[in-house]
């Protein structure tokens, strides 16, 4: 599990289903509202991250050796992919830190 860098939203990955669930945090009771459940491109999801800017993630799929990126739009409760994969062999994890 991920949380924006404004810990507005949360987002896991769920291999079974090869899919990404984004859930909106409420910031005064910390309760989380399922946005969105969508498949993504790639074979089991190891982990998953936000860009800081909300608007983009990138899934590491551990059986595809493969990572994928998309553009998020939570207005629309939509994914939509963007750009090629990239190969990845044998990734296991994510970290995207804002400079």
């Amino acid at each position: 599990m991920k949380f924006s860098f404004d810990h507005k939203y949360m987002m896991s990955s769920v291999a079974g289903s090869n899919a990404v669930t984004v859930f909106k945090v409420n910031d005064k009771t910390g309760e989380l509202e399922k946005l969105l459940h969508l498949p993504i491109s790639g074979d089991y999801p190891k982990d998953v991250a936000f860009f800081p800017d909300s608007r983009h993630i990138v899934s590491l799929n551990h059986e595809s050796n493969t990572m994928s990126f998309f553009r998020l739009d939570l207005k629309k409760n939509i994914i939509v992919l963007n750009g090629p994969f990239i190969k990845v062999p044998s990734g296991n994890c994510i970290i995207i830190k804002k400079l």
